[in-house]
């Protein structure tokens, strides 16, 4: 036992950790039956991955705090019941939190980007002097290499790149020319090349123009310290877990997955009301083929690594309320593929100041409809939408407001058999550096049925957006197979380039009841 005295001490000491709540308890492991931290022992130091089994519910009470080492985090095979209040939140965080770490600073280098369809390709621009240009081949018979693609897409935030000559035939300013990289360096600028805005005149159009285009993959992960995950894998609906007031930090780190998150979910996602994800290593929250409805509401997804929320293939319906996705690379919110007969709601959310897209949308047949939302001031496109499926989206009361491309990007590839509509109605198109609506629609050259897709924009102001309004880009349509596009109302006024530009082959257009105002150009249909 040991002298009284010793026992004594040791005793105090306890008593005075209890009482000033100094004394944390150690955590993890599997966990069988229904388990409760309760606040009295908080904060939790984690040691080991917490395994909670299919039959067992672990209940976190309001204001736990659960601190986690990196490279560790929780399954969750069964439930998991988180629920705090707003004075008492309860918090996921890492155990070492390093003064050196900037990973609640996500930036990107804003001056370099890919004038393409999506934020993972295009043709490369460098912005000089407040001006965007391209990069123009010296020796227009030397190409590309690997290595040049590289270093552009670490520079923008991707892990590797490779040559797209698809997109060499450029026009416009050629800001930097002969650039010839090694592969290892960490930006553009630190290549050999020609001196700046000084190209050879043959960069300048035609068929030995010769501009850099590149797709970019993957994510180029900053060294700092993360947990690892909440990875839920519950397959039993009457099991599904619940997050609320909740505070996930620094997660998404610490494994090789290549789909790692903050919150990782398959089958039976959770729901989530008032959670913030913040500072993640890689995406947010992801969301694989959603066995039941997804619902989050007053969530903040913001300064994340990656993207806010991936939702990849749902089977059931999607529904994001009130909810803010901000400062994400490279996207704040991205959906792709889904189910014909389920549908995609989001209602008055933010997408803002996302170093990419605020959302982006692929090959998704879900009926989609968005409501009083705002896309603004994103580095790439406000909405952007990639289809070589049927179309179903609704805007309706909707912000596309200073996006560093287009406001509403839609990009239809392919298209064929049932019929497909995009509405804009009563949006606020204002200050892209882009078109303020752009359509490109390509139909299949084979034969089938009959199509008449629709585009309406009805009740919407554009202004000020520097490549004009609405730009619709139609090719391979015929008299049984086009696009049928109306315009009404609404107010189109100090739009530079052409204000309505319909070209291509065969679109029937109809504009009535529309306002121009002081717009430096006027319709032009093709």
């Amino acid at each position: 036992m040991g002298p009284l005295w010793r026992r004594v001490f040791l005793v105090s000491l306890l008593l005075l950790g209890l009482l000033s709540g100094g004394v944390s308890d150690d955590i993890g492991g599997s966990y069988y039956w229904n388990r409760t931290l309760s606040l009295s022992g908080s904060p939790y130091n984690v040691t080991d991955e917490i395994i909670v089994g299919e039959a067992a519910t672990l209940t976190i009470e309001p204001g736990v705090r659960l601190l986690f080492p990196e490279g560790v985090g929780m399954t969750v095979w069964g439930r998991l019941i988180a629920i705090g209040t707003t004075e008492q939140r309860v918090i996921f965080d890492r155990k070492r939190n390093p003064p050196d770490d900037e990973a609640n600073n996500v930036t990107r280098d804003h001056r370099i980007r890919l004038l393409g369809p999506t934020v993972f390709e295009g043709r490369v621009q460098v912005k000089l002097d407040g001006m965007w240009g391209s990069l123009c081949q010296y020796n227009w018979r030397r190409s590309w290499r690997g290595s040049e693609a590289n270093v552009v897409c670490r520079q923008l935030g991707f892990a590797t790149g490779r040559v797209e000559n698809k997109y060499r035939f450029g026009k416009g300013r050629v800001a930097v020319s002969d650039l010839q990289c090694l592969g290892n360096e960490s930006s553009i600028y630190e290549c050999t090349h020609h001196d700046f805005d000084l190209p050879p005149h043959w960069c300048h159009q035609g068929q030995n123009r010769g501009d850099l285009g590149v797709v970019c993959e993957g994510l180029n992960h900053r060294e700092n310290v993360y947990w690892k995950a909440i990875d839920i894998r519950t397959t039993d609906v009457a099991m599904k877990s619940t997050l609320q007031n909740v505070d996930i930090l620094y997660a998404g780190g610490g494994n090789s997955n290549a789909e790692r998150a903050a919150i990782f979910s398959a089958s039976v996602p959770p729901l989530l009301q008032n959670v913030s994800v913040r500072y993640s290593g890689d995406a947010a929250i992801r969301v694989n083929n959603t066995m039941t409805f997804l619902q989050m509401e007053n969530c903040d997804v913001s300064e994340n690594q990656g993207v806010g929320l991936i939702v990849t293939n749902p089977s059931a319906d999607v529904t994001i309320v009130s909810s803010t996705f901000s400062k994400n690379f490279p996207a704040g919110m991205q959906v792709t593929a889904g189910h014909t007969k389920s549908s995609l709601q989001i209602t008055d959310s933010t997408f803002e100041q996302n170093s990419g897209a605020g959302l982006m949308l692929s090959d998704v047949p879900m009926n989609v409809d968005i409501r009083q939302s705002n896309f603004s001031t994103n580095s790439h496109h406000g909405l952007s939408v990639v289809a070589t499926t049927h179309v179903s989206l609704v805007t309706d009361s909707c912000h596309f407001d200073q996006n560093g491309l287009d406001g509403f990007h839609a990009r239809y590839i392919g298209m064929s058999g049932s019929r497909s509509h995009t509405v804009m109605r009563n949006g606020v198109v204002e200050g892209n550096v882009g078109s303020g609506f752009n359509l490109e629609i390509e139909y299949q050259t084979i034969a089938s049925p009959p199509i008449s897709d629709q585009i309406i924009i009805d009740q919407s102001d554009f202004t000020s957006n520097k490549n004009g309004s609405v730009k619709i880009t139609v090719d391979n349509s015929y008299e049984d197979r086009f696009p049928v596009v109306q315009l009404t109302g609404g107010v189109h006024r100090d739009n530079m380039a052409t204000v309505i530009d319909v070209g291509g082959t065969r679109a029937e257009v109809t504009i009535q009841d529309v306002e121009f105002d002081s717009s430096q150009c006027g319709i032009q249909l093709v």
